[in-house]
């Protein structure tokens, strides 16, 4: 009972079982296999059949490779007999896919489905004063390459006043005659312009040579009693 075929099957078979234990099956104990190792077939009398028999196959298969001589036949076994008969064959786990959702812009692939509140309204604007923006931003845009002129040619204070009265008549829309006066008197000193509102004198404007700069200008401010000084350049 102690021969060398002997301790060979034994070997095999203990090696197994203890990697199969060690997934989790239930095997035949030490004396289960000693006695097939010795009767050299899974009828060996007095083993527990319950445990030998789910495991018919693999023994056999077992007993096989060590008559050959194989060495570790454990590490060599076939998948189908790395479990009793009847186990529940385990799937292997799916590849894990990564899955971007990408919304696409049609009704029949996303419904969302949102609580629109409508916007607060707007402010009026009167259409007077939308009238007058729209006035002066033409106005701005048609007398900017003159002005550029005007730069180019270092222009004298007389050319650059009519620039000045072109922009406040044709774009900003005063009559030459009613709303505008010149040389007017203040405190001693003349202001080029006067700006009338319904006959009220609202503002004065001193126009000087377009390159002057107007922090040279003789014209003092703090004279003029709700007095404006306008610079060109």
């Amino acid at each position: 009972m102690t021969d060398l075929k002997y301790q060979a099957r034994l070997q095999v078979l203990s090696q197994w079982a203890t990697d199969a234990a060690g997934q989790g099956h239930l095997v035949p104990r030490i004396a289960d296999l000693e006695a097939i190792s010795a009767a050299r077939t899974v009828e060996a009398p007095g083993v527990s059949r319950d445990v030998v028999e789910p495991w018919l196959p693999t023994i056999q298969w077992l007993l096989k490779q060590a008559a050959f001589g194989v060495v570790d036949a454990h590490a060599q076994l076939p998948d189908e007999l790395s479990r009793p008969l009847g186990a529940a064959v385990e799937l292997p786990a799916p590849p894990v896919m990564e899955v971007s959702l990408v919304a696409v812009d049609t009704a029949e692939a996303v419904t969302v489905v949102a609580e629109i509140k409508p916007a607060p309204p707007a402010a009026k604007v009167p259409k007077w004063e939308s009238e007058a923006h729209e006035q002066v931003k033409a106005a701005v845009q048609r007398f900017t390459k003159p002005l550029h002129d005007l730069l180019a040619r270092d222009a004298n204070e007389g050319d650059t006043r009519l620039l000045i009265t072109d922009m406040l008549c044709e774009g900003l829309g005063y009559d030459k005659f009613r709303d505008l006066t010149t040389e007017y008197m203040v405190k001693q000193d003349f202001a080029d312009y006067g700006v009338r509102i319904d006959k009220q004198l609202i503002v004065f404007i001193e126009v000087k040579r377009v390159s002057q700069n107007s922090a040279s200008a003789t014209f003092a401010r703090s004279r003029c009693m709700r007095s404006t000084r306008v610079w060109s350049g």
